[in-house]
């Protein structure tokens, strides 16, 4: 009886993390451009990462113009992180965007939301000293990958205590 206990809870922590529950719920971990930023050239593309594995076919991108033009974007999986999207954006008039987007989990959790950037040549740039609006992305992004790999470890240390676990419990019956 012990021995199904401990399978059905192994089995279970191995699973419970492709269900979505890992360590924190499903969430926007990074944005670029990030939400609030300022720059004079147009960006080339838009970067979400997420706090797990999404479902890429879910995944709408949809920039909003302040004058109310919409120009749907293509976002595909990025190859590097499994987490995230990049859509391409064309070259866009100057003025301010917002960025609303729509995504799901890889298991089926959605999620969407909304952030704004401005661009153009006489876009106006926080001083160097106002740091309001920079994000430090390296952080959150390293946050992101590093818990991916602790989830993938932990996965992977279960699954070699459960086929020990398994080995000693064959050798034991054999032995009897």
């Amino acid at each position: 009886m012990t021995h199904r206990v401990w399978t059905l809870a192994i089995a279970f922590a191995l699973l419970a993390p492709q269900r979505g529950g890992g360590i924190a719920p499903f969430s926007l971990v990074f944005a670029e451009p990030a939400d609030g930023r300022v720059f004079t050239d147009t960006p080339t593309r838009i970067r979400l990462v997420f706090s797990e594995r999404i479902d890429p076919s879910a995944a709408t991108i949809v920039l909003i113009a302040s004058d109310g033009s919409a120009l749907k974007l293509a976002p595909a999986i990025d190859p590097h992180l499994l987490g995230a999207v990049i859509a391409a954006v064309p070259p866009l008039k100057p003025g301010q965007y917002r960025a609303q987007w729509q995504i799901a989990s890889a298991g089926g959790i959605p999620l969407s939301g909304t952030y704004s950037f401005t661009f153009g040549p006489n876009a106006v740039v926080p001083a160097p000293d106002d740091s309001s609006h920079v994000v430090e992305s390296g952080d959150l992004l390293s946050r992101a990958v590093s818990t991916q790999n602790v989830m993938r470890g932990f996965a992977l240390a279960l699954a070699v205590v459960f086929v020990v676990l398994v080995l000693v419990r064959r050798r034991s019956t054999k032995a009897s």
